[in-house]
């Protein structure tokens, strides 16, 4: 595998965020009283699992390295933007992680080499499990800079308060081997135990103003 060291400054990371976050704005404009949050995430805190399944290490690797977040929330829409450095090679998906103030969990999976179509899950307060969402609306895009998403406010049931967060999770194949890469967005992997991620971290409760 060919590790990358990281060249992005804090700059280019906050410009990056930047033009993402307007990214957002042009899939939907929101109200202006859209509650909002945004977050730098440290590069190369990627953490690969190897051929063995125990092993694992956080590595300064492009591949699915997420550098930052912004989500905005009004009574329109939920809007979230992550930059990736690399992500377009990569099976596996993106996830955004919604809990709302009604009890509720939700998932909305992209594609990272975009060969299925986007799925937003809703949890169930008396069955264990995820089950799709039906959300006329939901609008994903994805460029060279990373991933935006607009999901409208009512595919949550209109829930006047939200946290969400992201994560990433990818797979590259050799012919012998595979390795795995997880990242995220609101978690610096490089001061944690090396271990996949397997659920977002959720950011400060957003409220519909």
């Amino acid at each position: 595998m060919t590790v990358r060291r990281s060249s992005l400054s804090q700059t280019t990371r906050l410009a990056l965020v930047a033009a993402l976050a307007a990214a957002g704005s042009i899939l939907g404009a929101g109200s202006a009283s859209a509650a909002s949050m945004w977050h730098l995430d440290p590069t190369g805190d990627v953490v690969v699992q190897g051929p063995l399944a125990y092993d694992f290490a956080v590595r300064d690797t492009t591949r699915a390295d997420i550098v930052g977040m912004s989500a905005s929330y009004d009574s329109m829409s939920l809007r979230v933007s992550t930059p990736l450095r690399e992500y377009k090679t990569l099976d596996g998906f993106w996830e955004t992680k919604v809990r709302t103030s009604q009890g509720f969990d939700y998932r909305l999976e992209v594609s990272l080499n975009g060969d299925t179509q986007p799925r937003l899950r809703r949890s169930s307060k008396t069955n264990p499990g995820f089950y799709n969402s039906p959300c006329l609306g939901l609008t994903v895009s994805r460029t060279e800079r990373g991933i935006t998403a607009r999901v409208p406010t009512n595919c949550f049931g209109d829930a006047w308060r939200l946290r969400v967060g992201v994560r990433t999770a990818g797979a590259k194949f050799y012919p012998t081997i595979v390795y795995g890469y997880t990242d995220d967005a609101l978690t610096d992997g490089r001061s944690s135990e090396p271990v996949p991620v397997t659920t977002a971290t959720l950011g400060p409760w957003l409220d519909q103003h």
